[in-house]
């Protein structure tokens, strides 16, 4: 359990420290950071230092190639595996000596009770075997109590390069700035839902847009366009529970897969989100300000692949935009809003709002 919260701890150290410096968290950025300040490469840390603030991912990328940040990372993750299949290793030769042992015991209360069977046994000679017997049962109990100890040792172990691979796992799959599940663990996540048929038949996509976020960073500033994210992102945990994944895939779009709900009380469930975010006091982090979003829904059997299921909640997001914004638009929209919405996408690609 410490060397679990030791590995969050560190997950959480690098992401805010990446979060002060301005860079995004994409895995090759976290590799990076993770090889400069958990790895203890100072010429690393100088380089990012003068980088400066909010520095350009193609210098780090150049980072990431001149120290071998990959190669670093896969260095820790192949190294945590090597010392699991070792310890796997240890725990079968454990196993096996064990049943050598017991085998050979076995073998010897076979042959005793062969060699007594039938025939009349003298007080000294049934002394004798018992001795014998009790020397042996005392050696096998002995034997599994060494490997019991040391099978539990190796279970410790093991759970300790449990934790280790998942905190690397969580690094390359955690949004840095919300902490959230990023656009890695949501395409994971998005594909897997085709592979059962029991979570296509139950599954439903939303995707989440914040009204307006360039305007938001533009009159606030950057920082303030943070704090909003990160928000936004406490509200999503308080208000999903364990059937509800939470992910942030863009700059200020979030999505979120639902499972074991019906249209209605997902559109309502939804509702509740845009409703919360509207009235949350957002002016206290910067005068004046108010958030709003807008969303798309797109039920899971009404798609032919992830793509598609994407690609179709996102045309219902774009529907909402066109009707005004803070609204919520389930897949297929009506006729009419969604020509308007199509007329209106093209123009609407590129904007940042």
């Amino acid at each position: 359990m410490d060397n679990q919260h030791h590995h969050d701890d560190l997950v959480l150290q690098i992401g805010e420290r990446m979060l002060s410096a301005g860079v995004k968290g994409v895995p090759q950025n976290y590799a990076l950071f993770y090889q400069a300040y958990v790895g203890g490469n100072d010429k690393l840390q100088t380089a990012l230092e003068n980088l400066g603030q909010d520095p350009a991912q193609d210098r780090l990328d150049d980072l990431f190639q001149e120290h071998g940040a990959q190669a670093e990372y896969g260095k820790l993750v192949e190294g945590a595996h090597g010392r699991m299949m070792a310890a796997i290793g240890d725990i079968m030769e454990l196993l096996a000596r064990e049943q050598d042992s017991l085998e050979r015991y076995i073998q010897l209360l076979d042959s005793t009770a062969v060699g007594i069977e039938g025939k009349e046994v003298g007080q000294q000679a049934l002394q004798k075997i018992a001795s014998i017997l009790a020397k042996a049962t005392a050696t096998t109990a002995r034997q599994s109590h060494v490997s019991a100890q040391s099978m539990t040792a190796r279970a410790g172990e093991l759970q300790d390069i449990r934790s280790e691979l998942a905190a690397y796992k969580n690094l390359a799959d955690t949004d840095y700035l919300t902490q959230l599940l990023n656009r890695r663990a949501f395409g994971r996540s998005l594909d897997s839902v085709f592979k059962e048929s029991r979570r296509l038949l139950l599954s439903t996509l939303v995707v989440l847009d914040i009204d307006r976020f360039k305007d938001i960073n533009d009159r606030h500033g950057h920082l303030v366009g943070d704090k909003v994210l990160q928000t936004l992102a406490d509200l999503l945990r308080a208000k999903c529970g364990p059937h509800v994944s939470i992910f942030r895939v863009g700059g200020e779009e979030f999505t979120l897969l639902i499972e074991g709900e019906s249209e209605a009380s997902t559109l309502k469930f939804v509702e509740g989100i845009r409703r919360a975010t509207e009235q949350h006091r957002f002016g206290d982090i910067a005068d004046g300000l108010s958030v709003t979003l807008s969303a798309g829904i797109c039920k899971a059997t009404d798609a032919a692949s992830p793509d598609d299921l994407f690609d179709k909640a996102d045309s219902a997001l774009y529907v909402s935009k066109a009707e005004g914004r803070n609204r919520i638009t389930c897949y297929p929209p009506p006729a009419a809003s969604s020509e308007r919405a199509y007329e209106r996408k093209n123009w609407m690609l590129y904007r940042e709002d």
